[in-house]
C-alpha cells in the first residue's frame, strides 16, 4: 500500500512540477513586459480618456507580434523585411550580432533547422569532460591550410538553459563524436539542463506502468487473501 501511495505521489509531482514551472515562467514574463510597457501606454491611454489595466501591455505586445507575423506572410511585408535586413546588414558589428541571433532563433523555434547540421560531442572545456554541441559548417580552406588539417568543423556549444548564446569551436574531425540524436532532442536536453534525456522518457513511462501493474496485482492478491 505504501509503495502504491509513493507511486501516486511521484506521478503527481511529475504532473504538477512542469505545470508549476510553466506558470511561474509565464507569470514573470507577464510581469516583465507589463512593467516595461505600462509607463508608455498609461499616459497615452489617459490622453484619450481610457485607463490602463494590468496585463494590457502583454496583450498589446502579443497583438503587435501577430501583426508583424501577418505582415511578413505577404509580398509587401516580405519586401519591407528584406529592405530592413539589407539596412541592418550594412551596419558594422550590429549586422554580425543580428544575423547570428536571427539564425539561432530560427533554429530554436524550428523555422530553420538547417543551420544545425548535426549533434556532436566534443571534449570541452577540458579533457575527460564532454559538451553537447552542433556542427554548423566545415571550416574555411584558409583555416584548414594554416592548421595543416584536411577536415575542420565549426562546432557551436550552446549554454544552458539559454541556447541562443554559446561558444564557437573549430575542431578537426578526429576530435568530434557525431551522434544520431536529432537537433530537437539535443535542444530539449540543453534547455532542460540535462533533465530531459532522449529515449529515457519512453523507458520511464513504460517502467512506471509496469510498477503500477505489479502493485495492482499485489493489492488484488492481498484483498483475495483477506476475503478468505
Amino acid at each position: 500500500m505504501l509503495k502504491k501511495l509513493r507511486t501516486y505521489l511521484v506521478s503527481g509531482l511529475l504532473i504538477v512540477v512542469p505545470v508549476s514551472v510553466t506558470i511561474y515562467i509565464i507569470y514573470h514574463l507577464f510581469t516583465y513586459f507589463d512593467t516595461i510597457l505600462k509607463p508608455i501606454l498609461e499616459p497615452a491611454l489617459e490622453t484619450i480618456g481610457l485607463f490602463y489595466v494590468n496585463g494590457m501591455g502583454l496583450i498589446i505586445l502579443l497583438l503587435f507580434l501577430l501583426f508583424i507575423g501577418m505582415l511578413a506572410s505577404n509580398w509587401f511585408g516580405q519586401r519591407l523585411l528584406t529592405l530592413g535586413n539589407n539596412i541592418i546588414n550594412k551596419i558594422p558589428l550590429v549586422n554580425k550580432i543580428y544575423k547570428a541571433t536571427q539564425q539561432i532563433s530560427f533554429a530554436v523555434i524550428g523555422r530553420q533547422k538547417s543551420i544545425f547540421r548535426g549533434v556532436v560531442l566534443v571534449e570541452y572545456p577540458r579533457k575527460e569532460m564532454y559538451s553537447l554541441g552542433f556542427w554548423t559548417e566545415t571550416s574555411a580552406p584558409e583555416i584548414a591550410e594554416k592548421l595543416n588539417e584536411k577536415e575542420l568543423y565549426h562546432i557551436f556549444i550552446p549554454t544552458t538553459p539559454n541556447p541562443t548564446s554559446g561558444y564557437l569551436l573549430i575542431l578537426p574531425k578526429k576530435d568530434i563524436i557525431f551522434l544520431e540524436m536529432s537537433v530537437e532532442e539535443a535542444l530539449k536536453m540543453i534547455i532542460s539542463g540535462g533533465s530531459v534525456v532522449p529515449g529515457r522518457e519512453k523507458e520511464s513511462s513504460e517502467d512506471e506502468e509496469e510498477i503500477n501493474k505489479k502493485e495492482e496485482i499485489k493489492d488484488s492478491g492481498k484483498a483475495g487473501l483477506n476475503g478468505k
